[in-house]
């Protein structure tokens, strides 16, 4: 899971015993990975936006 993304999802996740890797891009590709994880998938901007700005998932 994207770090920054649902943390209560995580805890759940992992009090329920799934195993969980948390990761964070880095490295000289970073930019272009995340530009395309983003547009497989654009609700990941909106957790992550959410989550750095202290909001409640809807």
């Amino acid at each position: 899971m994207l770090l920054g993304v649902d943390k209560e999802l995580r805890e759940l996740l992992v009090s329920q015993g799934h195993r969980l890797r948390v990761y964070v891009p880095f490295g000289e590709s970073w930019l272009p990975y995340s530009k395309r994880r983003l547009r497989e998938n654009p609700s990941i901007a909106r957790h992550a936006l959410k989550q750095m700005l202290g909001l409640k998932a809807a």
